[in-house]
């Protein structure tokens, strides 16, 4: 870590939500869930991959568990909860992007992956 994924929306964005789904049969546990990660924004990469053209707009942690238990400790409900995927929102991003980059600084595992089946975005179209 970090492992780090940039996404082309093709058009300009301002994201409001985002869902993750990840492996069922590993809730909470290995690289399954990101417990720090951050999600930048950028209209013009820089094609070298650097990260001067980004922009930080959100940090998230450790995901929400309906039993409240720390780190490595769930529940059944919690277990059902995930297996429904995980929403996110994001507080006011200032402008629409239309690459975003989400870097992954830590996970469940404290491993050097992340297991991801699904992710889907919800905001405002700007073009």
């Amino acid at each position: 870590m970090p492992k780090w994924i940039s996404l082309d929306f093709g058009a300009k964005y301002k994201l409001s939500r985002l869902k993750l789904w990840f492996r069922g049969d590993l809730e909470y546990k290995d690289g399954n869930y990101p417990t720090d990660w951050d999600v930048y924004g950028s209209n013009d990469p820089n094609p070298d991959g650097s990260w001067d053209s980004w922009t930080f707009l959100h940090h998230f942690d450790e995901p929400y568990k309906p039993s409240g238990l720390p780190h490595k400790q769930y529940t059944q409900e919690d277990i059902d909860y995930a297996r429904s995927g995980i929403d996110y929102e994001f507080i006011a991003i200032p402008e629409a992007y239309r690459f975003y980059r989400i870097k992954f600084n830590e996970t469940t595992g404290n491993g050097a992956f992340i297991i991801i089946t699904e992710m889907t975005y919800w905001g405002k179209l700007e073009e």
